[in-house]
């Protein structure tokens, strides 16, 4: 898959969407009592941490990719030739 910048390609790491609510909310509820089911507790948080990880590597590669872009063009307008 490519990736397509505007002229404005932070924009595009900002769109990420938050970790959805009901995936928050479940583990709000195993908080309160986790004794109740602590392997579901856990299971939870766990998809909760991998949900974040994830959201935070897509939004590096896209930050990286906006950088390497924003270099790219600055190499171009002063006529510098990629290494």
């Amino acid at each position: 898959m490519t990736a397509r910048f505007r002229e404005e390609p932070f924009l595009q790491a900002s769109a990420i969407p938050p970790t959805s609510s009901s995936v928050i909310a479940a583990s709000v509820d195993y908080l309160s009592n986790p004794l109740e089911d602590p392997q579901g507790h856990w299971n939870i948080r766990m998809q909760n941490l991998q949900d974040c990880v994830c959201e935070l590597l897509i939004k590096n590669q896209q930050l990286r990719m906006a950088l390497m872009e924003m270099k790219a063009k600055e190499q171009r307008k002063s006529g510098v030739p990629n290494a």
